[in-house]
């Protein structure tokens, strides 16, 4: 999630879910079968390993991230993924305006900026279900040496 709802709305879009849980990757497989979506990309690994491939690296034009991390984390985890001119998409329950000062910093060392933060209300009827949608632009490649080696990202994130 959100990339299966994308996919469903947006038949002409091509989808990419990234996963890192084989339980969750035969789960998705099983639910691109059963509803037919052709347009719906698997891909089972870490985003840390991921972000380093050739095949993967600035290969995406978005990413989007719902309740992954700290918003430095998602920036580290998505920036190598997406090419320059491209967007990340972060969808925070919680954003603090340190987090997000930390979320700024950070992506200056990774070819980001961000361009928006916007409240979202994910369920009228409850008005502690709001959300924030974090944007970031990719404005230069990100550094070769980002995504950083698995578990660095959230044991020392960008930022702090």
């Amino acid at each position: 999630m959100p990339g299966v709802p994308l996919a469903i709305s947006c038949p002409t879009l091509t989808v990419t879910l990234l996963e890192a849980t084989e339980k969750k990757v035969r789960f998705l497989h099983h639910v691109r079968e059963h509803l037919r979506l052709q347009n719906l990309a698997l891909i089972h690994g870490r985003a840390e390993e991921k972000g380093k491939s050739a095949a993967n690296r600035e290969a995406f034009d978005f990413a989007v991230a719902r309740a992954v991390a700290d918003l430095p984390v998602v920036a580290e985890y998505c920036a190598p993924l997406v090419q320059v001119g491209g967007k990340i998409l972060a969808m925070k329950a919680q954003l603090s305006d340190e987090e997000l000062a930390r979320g700024v910093t950070a992506s200056r060392e990774l070819g980001l900026v961000v361009r928006e933060v916007s409240k979202v209300k994910y369920r009228a009827d409850l008005p502690q279900k709001e959300r924030r949608l974090v944007v970031f632009e990719k404005v230069f490649a990100t550094p070769q040496n980002f995504p950083r080696r698995v578990g660095l990202a959230k044991k020392r994130p960008l930022g702090s």
